[in-house]
């Protein structure tokens, strides 16, 4: 079988998040008791991966054909068709998924880092708002810092009235894996 020897930004990015769906569903399924928790755990990642992926391959397609439009001040819809609102969450704190799948989560962390800092991922979330909102959830999920979302400023400005918060107290009884991450920030 011969393969390409170069895939496009829309095919690294549809490989990662497929790889991290399977690792997810993989280790997730072998945790043992707490089936019915962990299946449904399975089933809102998976899910939330997989609609990530089709919105990102829609933008970056309408986006290197030229046809993207921009429409500001609309915002998404939130919620899924017939879902109870409880069934449809997942934990929202930053890097949560490390916690679940630490090794597998932060090797596809690394991965899409490096297919978000590629010209046409960039390109793409400079001229899309929608796609850095589509982005931020996948993002916070995999502890990947949002900075890598936000469009750099012009030269010469200057946001005013912000706060330098870069100083990050550290906690006590905090996971292994969130205090390697908290250290290394």
């Amino acid at each position: 079988m011969n393969l390409p020897l170069t895939l496009t930004v829309a095919e690294r990015f549809g490989l990662i998040l497929a790889g991290l769906g399977r690792a997810v569903a993989a280790r997730i399924s072998g945790r043992g008791p707490g089936g019915a928790m962990a299946a449904a755990l399975i089933l809102l990642v998976c899910a939330r991966i997989r609609r990530v992926d089709g919105q990102i391959q829609r933008l970056l397609a309408l986006f290197l054909a030229g046809r993207l439009r921009v429409v500001v001040g609309v915002q998404a819809q939130r919620g899924g068709a017939g879902v109870p609102g409880v069934m449809r969450r997942v934990p929202s704190r930053f890097g949560w998924l490390l916690g679940l799948v630490p090794f597998e989560a932060a090797g596809f962390a690394s991965q899409l880092r490096a297919v978000l800092a590629e010209p046409e991922m960039v390109a793409l979330l400079e001229a899309s708002p929608r796609a850095r909102g589509v982005l931020g959830p996948l993002c916070r999920m995999l502890g990947v810092e949002r900075s890598v979302l936000r469009v750099p400023p012009v030269v010469g400005e200057v946001a005013a009235g912000r706060k330098n918060n870069s100083t990050k107290k550290l906690r006590k009884n905090l996971p292994l894996w969130e205090m390697v991450y908290l250290w290394q920030c």
